[in-house]
C-alpha cells in the first residue's frame, strides 16, 4: 500500500480514509459488534508491523516515526473524546 498519508493540499491525515478498506476492520465491523478477543488479535497485528518496522528504520528515522505516530495517538484519543457526550473538545 502505497498511498499518501496526508493530503498535500489541506494538510488532512489520511490514514483515517484509508481504515475503512482494511480487511482487518472490515472483518471485524463485519457483524457491528467488537469483541475483546477482535482487539486483542488487533494488537498482536500492531505489535508485530511495529516490530517488523522497529528493526528496518535507522535511528534517527525511528525517533521521527515514533513521535509522529504518538501525536496520531493523541489526535485519535482527541477525536474519540468529541464523540463522547460531555467529552468534546472545543
Amino acid at each position: 500500500m502505497d498511498r499518501p498519508w496526508f493530503d498535500e493540499q489541506s494538510g488532512r491525515v489520511l490514514l483515517d480514509d484509508y481504515v475503512v478498506t482494511r480487511e482487518s476492520y472490515r472483518q471485524i465491523t463485519a457483524d457491528q459488534e467488537i469483541t475483546e478477543a477482535e482487539v486483542s488479535a488487533q494488537v498482536q497485528r500492531v505489535t508485530g508491523l511495529l516490530k517488523q518496522l522497529e528493526v528496518l528504520l535507522p535511528p534517527e528515522v525511528k525517533q521521527v516515526a515514533t513521535e509522529a505516530l504518538c501525536e496520531l495517538a493523541v489526535l485519535h484519543v482527541l477525536r474519540a473524546q468529541q464523540q463522547v457526550p460531555g467529552g468534546s473538545v472545543k
